[in-house]
């Protein structure tokens, strides 16, 4: 049996009247590439530094690596590498010092794979970082998470402000890191396109909470969007096994289920349907479903 990295349990956080994090329950598989994806708001921030100490849950509890994360967090920062959002490095510094003061914290730090890491991606040493693009600045903290050789990496938004071929960078990296020994990442991002690309497992958060979360090729096997030409009421379709939207247009009713995708196509046939389509859905059309934004 896989070995559970992180766990929670109606894990929430409150500020104030706001809502931040509700009743997170979960769970992420050691070697896996777990994804907490949704929009700007929707308290993905709020979880990773729950988990990691950083700030205090309302409610619920959680574990990473097997220790509290309320009681714990200096154990869990010892096994785990982070990179916010923010990306903040100190300008004023070279690169070459930049990982010199990140190594003096960490025993097992791998100064070769630092080196090699940047002289891949044209990072010179001598420069100082306030002249590096935000594509530079972002593989360089990346390094220095990876560097520091974590069994548990947490990416916030890790491809913010990144050009194409920068985000196919970064997230080769990612999956090749994961790939190489005992280790898991956990991705907050808004590209719903790239969990999809990365990702093993998923939660799809709203305002805080999990509306839709397993592995990401289960969920794609079970959501689909079927076209059928000719067919029943939509007030009869809306009630079928599996069955979360109905539209029409002309002759074309536009069904789309989470389940029973074959069973519904089986009977819109049988309700007069001249032919029926079976369309797979990409996450980012799944999340759009889930949370009513359609």
């Amino acid at each position: 049996m896989q070995e559970t990295m992180i766990e929670t349990v109606g894990l929430s956080k409150s500020f104030g009247r706001v809502l931040a994090v509700d009743a997170f329950d979960w769970k992420v598989k050691a070697g896996s590439i777990t994804g907490v994806a949704g929009p700007n708001g929707a308290g993905k921030s709020t979880l990773l530094k729950m988990l990691l100490g950083m700030t205090r849950p309302t409610s619920g509890t959680g574990f990473v690596l097997g220790h509290d994360i309320s009681r714990e967090s200096a154990a869990i920062r010892r096994h785990t590498g982070f990179v916010p959002e923010d990306k903040l490095v100190y300008d004023e510094m070279r690169v070459s010092s930049f990982t010199r003061f990140v190594a003096s914290f960490f025993g097992e730090w791998d100064t070769a794979e630092a080196h090699r890491l940047l002289a891949g991606w044209s990072i010179p040493l001598n420069e100082k970082i306030k002249t590096l693009s935000k594509g530079m600045r972002a593989k360089l903290v990346l390094t220095a998470a990876i560097c520091r050789k974590p069994r548990v990496l947490l990416l916030d938004e890790p491809t913010i402000d990144l050009d194409a071929a920068s985000v196919n960078e970064v997230l080769a990296l990612i999956t090749s890191w994961v790939a190489e020994g005992d280790r898991t990442v956990v991705v907050a991002t808004h590209r719903l396109e790239e969990a999809e690309r990365i990702c093993d497992s998923v939660s799809i958060v709203r305002s805080g909470r999990q509306v839709l979360s397993g592995d990401v090729d289960d969920i794609k096997n079970d959501w689909k969007m079927l076209a059928a030409f000719g067919t029943a009421p939509v007030s009869d379709i809306r009630a079928w096994p599996g069955v979360r939207r109905v539209s029409t247009s002309g002759e074309v009713t536009r069904v789309v289920v989470d389940s029973n995708a074959e069973v519904v196509a089986n009977m819109l046939d049988g309700h007069g349907a001249r032919a029926v389509e079976i369309h797979d859905m990409n996450l980012r059309e799944i999340f759009l479903e889930v949370t009513d934004e359609v």
